[in-house]
């Protein structure tokens, strides 16, 4: 993920109940030093991985510069290395209104979240992680983003779509707003009745040359990137008449309009008809037991001052969307399904667990790759198509969200 900023005050309880600031601090890695590892250890990549994501610096990589860092970590600080390289817990956070935008994600060595978490961000040439942070920490900041108190309690509703039907609605949404902000900066009364195709097109193009989590097809493209259909562009026209002939847009027709307008009708209309005065949020929630389980979860959505709309990306698999319009209270439930609780009991000794991404081992890999004529060249693992988490050549199966690698890259 890109343009992180950390979303909260870390803090802990005292014996008297209080919080008091939690000391926290943040660490730069080299990413030159990071593309070492890939010579020597292959990590685990989930959706929205940052090092599934790292920029590739020209020239050698530094595995000496990592292995320096490393070496002088100690306490808490340990646990960032496998939560980095093997989180077995990973929440990602995205907000945006259309002015500002911030995007989290914390990651956790065990999939309990018993373990410090970390938050990290992704530079041109480092990663950046800050912590510790607790789920606690996490669920603390999350919820004044979403300023729950300002939103109405709406009148139920629910909607299934197919999976095209939902990024052409995304689209649609993204036209609204602008030919809504459009017209306001021309101090025109009203709201648009409706968008038409050039108009759409000109949305769905913006969004995915200029990603930002405050427009619809950016905050979804985002959250499941393998699951954008290549091309949809050129299958928009179609997919316009399709939802017209079914229902699911209506299309205005009038000799004073030029073009044909479309608009969503029924229950979605509640939703088109906030242009502009909505946040967007996206929550990821990935759960890691072993080589075989991975649970992901993927929600997105649109606050508005009427109620809260929801996106559940998980049956994406199966080409459809549900759609739902709730209220604040099952908001606050959601979240505390896909972020949990962490319950840790006491220990003496502190935070322990197996794990085969030892600190000690890997900077021994490290310092055995510095040597000389043994300085590896970027070497970039491979990538599963649908959750982009990192994959061996020879692999058949992705660790991260068990998708079978030959058919993906069949399809």
């Amino acid at each position: 993920m890109e343009d992180q900023t950390d979303m909260m005050e870390h803090s802990e309880m005292t014996s008297g109940g209080k919080q008091t600031p939690r000391p926290r601090r943040s660490l730069d890695l080299p990413v030159r030093g990071l593309q070492g590892l890939f010579g020597t250890v292959m990590p685990a990549c989930g959706p929205l991985s940052p090092l599934a994501r790292l920029p590739v610096c020209d020239g050698p990589a530094d595995p000496e510069a990592l292995a320096s860092i490393w070496e002088s970590l100690q306490g808490e600080w340990i646990w960032s290395v496998p939560a980095l390289l093997d989180p077995h817990r990973v929440i990602a956070v995205i907000f945006g209104d259309g002015n500002s935008s911030f995007v989290g994600q914390y990651v956790f060595p065990d999939d309990e979240a018993h373990g410090p978490g970390f938050l990290v961000e992704i530079h041109p040439e480092t990663v950046r992680l800050t912590g510790p942070v607790s789920l606690e920490e996490v669920r603390a900041g999350l919820f004044p983003h979403l300023s729950l108190e300002l939103v109405a309690d709406p009148e139920p509703a629910r909607i299934e779509v197919a999976a095209d039907h939902f990024w052409t609605l995304t689209a649609c949404l993204d036209a609204c707003c602008e030919v809504a902000l459009a017209r306001r900066l021309l101090r025109l009364p009203g709201v648009p009745a409706g968008v038409d195709a050039g108009q759409i097109a000109k949305a769905w193009a913006n969004g995915i040359a200029s990603p930002d989590p405050g427009w619809s097809v950016s905050l979804f493209r985002r959250l499941a990137p393998a699951r954008v259909p290549d091309d949809f562009a050129s299958r928009l026209p179609q997919l316009l008449d399709d939802m017209v002939r079914e229902g699911a847009l209506r299309k205005i027709v009038a000799p004073d309009l030029g073009e044909p307008l479309f608009a969503v009708p029924g229950e979605l209309n509640r939703l088109s008809g906030e242009f502009v005065n909505r946040m967007h949020f996206g929550l990821v929630s990935q759960v890691l037991g072993n080589q075989s389980e991975s649970q992901i979860s993927l929600v997105g959505g649109w606050l508005t001052p009427d109620g809260v709309w929801l996106a559940d990306l998980g049956d994406l698999d199966q080409e459809k969307v549900s759609l739902a319009c709730v209220s604040p209270d099952v908001v606050v439930d959601l979240m505390d399904q896909l972020i949990g609780r962490a319950e840790p009991g006491p220990r003496e000794d502190g935070f322990t667990m197996e794990t085969v991404f030892d600190l000690a081992s890997l900077v021994s890999r490290l310092r055995d790759l510095s040597s000389p004529g043994r300085v590896p060249v970027h070497q970039a693992p491979g990538f599963c198509p649908r959750c982009g988490g990192a994959v061996s050549a020879d692999a058949r199966f992705c660790r991260s969200c068990g998708a079978n690698l030959q058919s993906e890259q069949r399809s």
